[in-house]
């Protein structure tokens, strides 16, 4: 673990999860989080990087920088990603799976559409109309709670690589019903390098290849962080 300059004295309502690759992933995202009109105090930005070379400004920005030193020829993103999650201090997280240009108000209103809702285990998405997919959804905001019931993202070498992500967690939340919605300000939300428009998922082939293990009402992970059972253990 590295630590970069603490930002936070109180507790945050919202904690910003980051999972990177050599500190590649998040250059505009993290000039955009300063902009944002919600207190700093409000939030904690947690980031770990998969391999071995944490970005500068995320070290001069972020709370917390994890650095894995994965070699792996198919790293895995989603262990850094849980976590973040368990490290977590808000009542809410945010997973950003890629580079974004928010609105300067996105977390504000984030933060205020969560809290409106009746449901607890309400999940704020940005998926493209029905599809959700590694292609599809690149955030993905929830009660930390919710995400620690729902088992936290996938560790199986099936969402290793660029399949890493909380696109599959939103695909079993769906599974177990609970109510999807999606982001607020999405019209305005920017996103770098990721189109919805695909023939082919490995999610999907995955599917059709080994639909007894990848089957649509599957509600758990292949394989769950450590950490995140203790965490449901402690919290039944």
């Amino acid at each position: 673990m590295r630590k970069s300059p603490a930002k936070q004295t109180g507790t945050p309502r919202l904690s910003i999860l980051l999972s990177d690759t050599n500190g590649s992933r998040y250059d505009s995202l993290i000039r955009h989080l300063e902009r944002q009109t919600l207190d700093r105090q409000d939030y904690e930005i947690i980031c770990s990087d998969a391999f071995d070379r944490e970005s500068p400004q995320m070290m001069a920005k972020a709370d917390y920088v994890f650095v894995y030193g994965q070699n792996e020829f198919l790293y895995n993103r989603n262990i850094g990603f849980n976590t973040a999650l368990t490290m977590a201090r808000g009542k809410y997280v945010v997973y950003f799976d890629a580079d974004a240009e928010l609105p300067d108000n996105a977390l504000t209103e984030w933060l205020q559409q969560a809290d409106s809702s009746p449901d607890e285990n309400t999940v704020l998405a940005n998926p493209y109309g029905d599809t959700v997919d590694e292609h599809s959804v690149h955030t993905v905001f929830m009660r930390r709670e919710s995400a620690i019931a729902a088992g936290g993202l996938d560790e199986s070498a099936y969402y290793a690589g660029a399949y890493s992500g909380p696109y599959e967690m939103l695909q079993r939340i769906a599974a177990m019903q609970w109510p999807i919605h999606m982001l607020a300000s999405f019209d305005a939300f920017q996103t770098i390098g990721i189109s919805p428009d695909t023939s082919m998922t490995l999610s999907g082939l995955l599917r059709e290849v080994w639909p007894a293990k990848f089957e649509s009402d599957r509600v758990q992970p292949l394989r769950t962080s450590f950490e995140i059972l203790q965490l449901r253990a402690s919290n039944p």
